[in-house]
């Protein structure tokens, strides 16, 4: 497992956290219509909650200050990989259809991530955020059609879920 930073597609200044992981699973390269990813991950701080988190620090903190925040989060995110676990779930088909009626499908497997909530706790406990709407679904998507969707919340997984896949398990 390894830490993944990235800009916001949203925001230039918001930072993304993934965990880059690999998967002992081996999957077809296609299944149905769908695309097997080239890379597994985990996200901590997607894009929304990325430009969220930066909206909450910039009110009360310099942005010198909030470059050392990334830097602080890093850095505790890299000290809890030391002892990281995940244990994988069940496999779920995906269908949202965006703003600009783009059309998007994925499965994803649920997984639990002992970092995850950890994780949450850190930044409410350090920082004093915690996301408005809930922590995110623990989650790693296999395969996607087009670009893979954004399950920002439990709401979000029980919205667009079409159904449980058998065929992986």
């Amino acid at each position: 497992m390894k830490l993944i930073t990235d800009i916001s597609n949203k925001n230039s200044l918001a930072k993304t956290f993934l965990i880059n992981i690999n998967l002992d699973k081996k999957f077809p390269l296609e299944f149905e219509d769908f695309q097997l990813k080239d890379e597994f991950h985990i996200t901590l701080l997607g894009n929304n909650l990325a430009d969220d988190f930066y909206k909450f620090l910039k009110k009360i903190k310099s942005p010198e200050e909030i470059l050392g925040i990334y830097e602080k989060i890093e850095n505790k995110i890299n000290k809890l990989l030391v002892a990281a676990e995940i244990s994988y779930g069940k496999y779920y088909k995906f269908k949202k259809e965006y703003e600009n009626c783009e059309l998007r499908e994925s499965i994803i497997q649920k997984t639990n991530f002992n970092l995850y909530e950890e994780f949450f706790r850190f930044l409410e406990g350090k920082f004093g955020y915690y996301p408005k709407r809930g922590i995110p679904i623990c989650h790693i998507t296999i395969y996607s059609k087009n670009k893979p969707i954004g399950l920002n919340t439990y709401k979000d997984f029980e919205k667009y879920k079409i159904g449980e896949i058998k065929e992986f398990e």
